[in-house]
This record gives C-alpha cells, structure tokens and sequence, in this order.
C-alpha cells in the first residue's frame, strides 16, 4: 500500500513537504492519519493524505485520491493552482529526511520494512512557473501544469538524460498527474536482472594501459582514481597468489585507498616533516597534552573525551561529509578494572 502525505506549514508557505510512505500491507484509514500527524506539527502544519489507487480523473490509470474528501487528487483545488514542481533525490541517493520518517514510522507504530520517499512541491496559480534551482546529479523535478475544466494535465520529468527518457517511455502523461507513484530505481533502470558474474581484471599490462583503467575503471564502470604505484603494487600482491584480481577485489581497494578514506595527502612525507601533517601537528600534540579528559583519541573511528562522572562524549568529526559534518553520541562511562 502507498500513501502521501503532503504537508503544509504556515512558516513555509511556498514549498510543501511530500512523504510517500510504502507500507507493506494495507492499513485503514485511522493509521493513515496517525501517520500523518506523526509527520507534522498539529501547531504550525496542515497535512493531507492520500492513498495510491486507480485514478477518478482516468478509470484504469493509477493516482492518488485523498482520504478526507474521498475526491482524486485535488492539491490542485486546495491550493487554486494550474501547476506544481516536485523535487526530490534521485533513487540510490541518500534521502535523510524519507529515512528518518521511515524510522519514526516504525518506532512509532511497529510496521516493520516500511519505506518512505521524501520530495518537496510547491503550487502556483500560472502555467509558467518559475525556474527551481536543483542539481541534476543527485536529484529530479517533475513539472506538472492542470487544465481544470478538460481535467488534464501535462507531466514532464527534467534531470539527467536517464530521467528526461521518462517523458517518451512513461504512458497517460496527460490523464494523472501521478504515472507512477513516486520515482524507483526500476523506472529508470528497466527491469532486466542484474549480472552476478565475477570478472578477473589483468593487470599484466602496460602503465598507459593502467592509467586507462584506473580513469574509466573497469569495463568503464567509473573511474577508480588509483594511482601508478598503487595498480603496480596491487598487481605485485597478486602475482604471489597467481592470479589477477577479481572487478569487485580492485573497486574495493580503489575505495578503501581513496583521498576520502585514506587521507593519502594529509598523511603523506613532506619535505622536513617526514612523518606527514597529521602525524606531526595533530597526534603528536594530542599525545603530547595527554589531557587526563582524553579517553581514547586516533584508536577508533571516533574519540571519547569525559563530559562527567558517568558519561563519556564521543565525538567524531566529519569536515568534508555535507551535511551532517558533527556525530555526537553521550553514552555512561564504563567500569574498568585494575
């Protein structure tokens, strides 16, 4: 069962927040609204509810009718507008705001593998709306334009060319404002199965060659931004074992050996400071300090520093992950024995 809960807060008037919520069997319609106001604020929102059926506007085609009215999707009607745009994450993005509806779902009413997209909407009264600002990597907009009185509409889906392709391969654009619920991976990617096959990778080849695949990877699935050294050294490595390295083998290395994780750069000898920034600026003097606050620092992947006599405050510090840069966790000091 599919329902959306699109909520309006008085604070925002212009852009309204739109949970569509997978809930894997059908609910009636009290939990429907418990959900609702679950994912609102009975001080500053109005939400409204909808459940994913056959559409009133076009028999046989798929939309949504709201739960309250029992009318087809009206948001249209409700809000006196002639068109809307909806973002949201691209499927495989990650959708903070949709997984912690999810969590609350869950925690809240116990419905176990219920899964919630999030996306923003906002209504205007003209058929031109203005432009909206998105970034086609990681995201899509959905432009839909009603003609009250033939009670049709106009759906065109903009982002990178796999979401624009929608607009020749999705049918009844023109009779339900909703085709399909809510963007999935399967609306774009088709339905054929995935390759579980394991492909070996020879490295036994010149260095232009592996510079060739460390830039568009592995049957050019993506770059794997290794350098020279690095293949030479992994193709060293399994030389000793008589074989070459499986696809999934390299891209692992590839990832765990990035600048992300591994901080190469900030780790790296330089002139006069042979043991790298970090090492030298950072741990040292860390160590150097040896505050008696310090639990355990640069031993896990986060430190833990006293906050009182029975609380511990790990902390770990992301600089370059937007935009959660702070984890934060109190937990009760533990018992150590002597």
């Amino acid at each position: 069962m599919i329902v959306s809960i699109v909520v309006d807060n008085i604070l925002n008037p212009e852009n309204k927040q739109v949970y569509t919520v997978s809930l894997p069997h059908e609910v009636n319609k009290e939990l429907v609204v418990r959900i609702g106001q679950l994912l609102s604020n009975a001080v500053t929102d109005k939400f409204y509810a909808f459940v994913y059926e056959d559409d009133v506007y076009a028999p046989g085609l798929p939309g949504y009718r709201n739960m309250a009215s029992e009318a087809p999707y009206d948001m249209f009607e409700i809000f006196n507008a002639e068109s809307s745009i909806e973002t949201a994450y691209l499927p495989g993005m990650t959708d903070n705001v949709g997984d912690t509806a999810a969590q609350i779902i869950r925690e809240s009413l116990g419905i176990e593998n219920v899964r919630v997209h999030a996306s923003e909407i906002s209504f205007y009264e003209t058929c031109n709306p203005p432009a909206k600002n998105y970034n086609p990597l990681v995201k899509y907009c959905k432009l839909v334009t009603h003609n009250p009185s033939k009670k049709l509409f106009n759906v065109q889906f903009f982002g990178n060319q796999h979401i624009e392709e929608l607009n020749r391969v999705l049918a009844n654009l023109n009779k339900t404002p909703h085709p399909i619920p809510y963007l999935r991976a399967i609306d774009i990617g088709g339905s054929a199965p995935y390759s579980h096959s394991v492909c070996s990778v020879d490295l036994h080849v010149s260095d232009s060659e592996l510079m060739r695949i460390s830039k568009d990877g592995i049957q050019n699935r993506g770059p794997l931004n290794l350098s020279l050294d690095a293949l030479k050294a992994i193709r060293a490595y399994f030389e000793k074992h008589n074989r070459s390295p499986n696809d999934i083998e390299l891209e692992t290395l590839a990832q765990t050996w990035s600048e992300h994780c591994k901080h190469n750069i900030f780790s790296a000898s330089i002139d006069e400071i042979a043991s790298g920034l970090y090492k030298h600026y950072i741990k040292r003097a860390t160590t150097d300090i040896n505050s008696p606050i310090c639990v355990s620092t640069f031993s896990d992947n986060a430190g833990a520093i006293v906050f009182d006599d029975d609380f511990l405050v790990v902390d770990k510090v992301e600089t370059h992950n937007s935009p959660l840069p702070w984890t934060l966790l109190v937990e009760q000091k533990p018992e150590y024995s002597a």
